[in-house]
């Protein structure tokens, strides 16, 4: 599964990817790529990429724009009994969510987004379900008479800010904390509230996300080791390598000749 990432500003032209896409306009208004044409999306559009499928997004210089966007590998199983999610028309696999659904769909999708980045006992389990889950809300949207699946606490609006700033961000701890200072006024109480929805701290999630980041850089780039660990925020390649092999199990180059098949 491919981490979830919050977006702004940037844009994607036309691409494909080998897996699975979700992709949710959470604020402002962006253009999406889909079906073979570009297309206005505001916030509470939906989308769903099967693998091969061409899609991209553009940020007009007036707009801006948030996404939650998940990758995920799929199978024969992955979608059964869902008919909407796995339709063979791309067309079909676009909603509009009003505020709740918004809502109830961020929720499921947060409980996923923190299984893949904290590795904790159960975490793979735990994250193939919350995808169902999440799937299966998909699959409701728009449905006549559906009654509502139940979903988990919703995340707070400042604790989604917050998490915006942890996965964006690109500098070292001491750096990172005064930035959350700066932006929130009430970090210390809000950190609790961190930890509770999310299920760990927010410095905890930042180590544990910037090796899953690292982890995709090692495939999707050409970049050195050297340049990964510094974008990762390690001032030593030694201490990302140790740090990277006792998440992974494998070193950063015998993971990246692994995905390869090199």
């Amino acid at each position: 599964m491919g981490v979830s990432e919050w977006a702004g500003g940037a844009s994607y032209r036309w691409h494909t990817h080998r897996h699975d896409e979700l992709c949710l306009v959470t604020a402002g208004r962006t253009v999406i790529g889909h079906a073979g044409r570009r297309r206005p999306a505001d916030a509470g559009s939906l989308f769903l990429f099967r693998r091969g499928e061409r899609h991209g997004f553009w940020n007009e210089p007036e707009h801006s724009c948030e996404l939650a966007v998940l990758h995920f590998a799929s199978d024969d199983s992955t979608y059964a009994d869902l008919n909407a999610p796995r339709a063979g028309d791309a067309h079909k696999r676009v909603w509009q969510l009003d505020e709740g659904q918004q809502e109830a769909w961020l929720a499921v999708y947060h409980k996923v987004l923190a299984e893949h980045v904290l590795s904790r006992p159960g975490s793979r389990a735990a994250q193939s379900a919350w995808l169902r889950l999440l799937l299966v809300t998909t699959a409701r949207l728009g449905a006549v008479a559906s009654d509502p699946l139940p979903t988990p606490r919703r995340v707070s609006a400042d604790v989604q800010a917050m998490w915006r700033v942890i996965n964006t961000h690109s500098g070292d701890q001491r750096s990172l904390l005064d930035k959350l200072n700066e932006r929130f006024a009430n970090y210390d109480s809000l950190r609790h509230a961190f930890a509770r929805e999310i299920g760990s701290p927010p410095t905890q999630v930042w180590r544990e996300l910037r090796l899953v980041r690292a982890g995709q850089s090692l495939i999707g780039t050409t970049d050195t080791i050297k340049q990964i660990a510094a974008e990762a925020g390690y001032a030593r390649q030694h201490e990302f390598t140790r740090a990277f092999t006792r998440r992974y199990g494998l070193s950063p180059t015998r993971w990246r000749a692994r995905h390869l098949g090199e």
